[in-house]
């Protein structure tokens, strides 16, 4: 017994349109599961259930505990730590620029701050593999929070 603590992510289906939370789901874990970054949560497990006629039910995910608030809760505010807040998110995000991918969902509820003041980015639902991608989904759709859009996703 390892005595580990981790989080866990629980997505029930309750109608055909939350099938993309579970999609998004195995998305973000594939992707994550490769993580050694220190500012980028890491995944370990996915369980998805099904019915007895293979319809996906509910899925779970093991994930990195990160003992902390997301950003958009405890945002920084002296002028120190909202550089640091900065660098840090770069740092996350240079990571896995180096492995191929951007997030596309960045904002503050996707930054968690430690209590140790450490910042760790979260939620990699949206991430899509950077050059074989662009922003929208296989429907079309554009992909990401639009308040925390860049303005060249809307031309």
């Amino acid at each position: 017994m390892t005595h580990q603590v981790y989080a866990l992510k629980h997505v029930v289906r309750e109608d055909s349109k939350d099938i993309r939370f579970v999609e998004q789901m195995q998305a973000e874990f594939e992707i994550s599961r490769q993580f050694t970054h220190p500012c980028l949560r890491r995944s370990y497990d996915l369980k998805i259930i099904k019915t007895m006629l293979l319809k996906v039910s509910e899925a779970f995910m093991v994930m990195e505990l990160v003992d902390g608030k997301p950003l958009d809760v405890r945002p920084p505010t002296e002028l120190v730590d909202i550089c640091d807040t900065f660098i840090q998110a770069a740092q996350g995000l240079r990571g896995m620029h180096q492995m191929g991918y951007a997030h596309c969902d960045i904002k503050p509820n996707n930054i968690m701050v430690s209590s140790a003041g450490d910042f760790v980015l979260t939620d990699f639902g949206l991430t899509r593999a950077m050059f074989k991608s662009n922003m929208t989904s296989t429907t079309g759709a554009i992909m990401g929070t639009p308040p925390y859009m860049p303005p060249a996703i809307w031309n």
